[in-house]
């Protein structure tokens, strides 16, 4: 009895794959469309018998070789692209190995022209105001500059910022133009 089941459940495995098979064959070719082509072979084949048979060997001799080269095919590219991932991936990573310790001098090196120049523009200001107040400070300075539109500035330059426009005037004239 137990094995009238086994062999009853093998048939009912088989028939369902079966059905399974035939759903999907008649997915992509309707029974009608099937059956019209099976009709057009077998009229073509009385037409044409030796044609026919020249086609039939053909394609039944010819079709393991054409499944072995698209499987060859295949393969070789699936297994060049696995080399070639394998080889950039070894490539990236020697690379990295080259990159990590040469970005870790250059940004030490970076540190330390940053803390020069830091300490040079520190030691320079101190400088700078230990020798103005010894010397009594950087007098303000006078100038005299004409301008494109023939008007002469008269600024004051000192050392808290900017010149400052005392006044323009027209040399040739002797008018004041503005007073600041």
């Amino acid at each position: 009895m137990a094995g009238q089941s086994s062999v009853q459940q093998a048939r009912q495995q088989a028939s369902s794959l079966a059905g399974r098979a035939q759903n999907f064959i008649d997915s992509y070719a309707p029974p009608e469309k099937r059956q019209e082509v099976s009709k057009n072979a077998y009229s073509f084949a009385n037409e044409q018998p030796l044609v026919a048979a020249f086609i039939l060997t053909q394609v039944t001799l010819s079709t393991l070789p054409l499944l072995l080269f698209t499987t060859f095919t295949v393969g070789t590219l699936v297994l060049s692209t696995i080399a070639a991932l394998a080889f950039s991936l070894f490539w990236i990573g020697v690379a990295i190995l080259v990159l990590v310790p040469t970005l870790f001098i250059t940004f030490s090196i970076g540190i330390l022209v940053w803390l020069w120049l830091v300490g040079t523009w520190i030691t320079l200001r101190y400088a700078y105001k230990t020798l103005n107040s010894a010397m009594g400070g950087v007098p303000e300075i006078k100038a005299e500059v004409r301008t494109a539109n023939g008007l002469t500035s008269v600024s004051t330059i000192s050392q808290d910022g900017p010149p400052k426009v005392e006044r323009y005037y027209e040399p040739e004239k002797g008018n004041l133009s503005a007073q600041y």
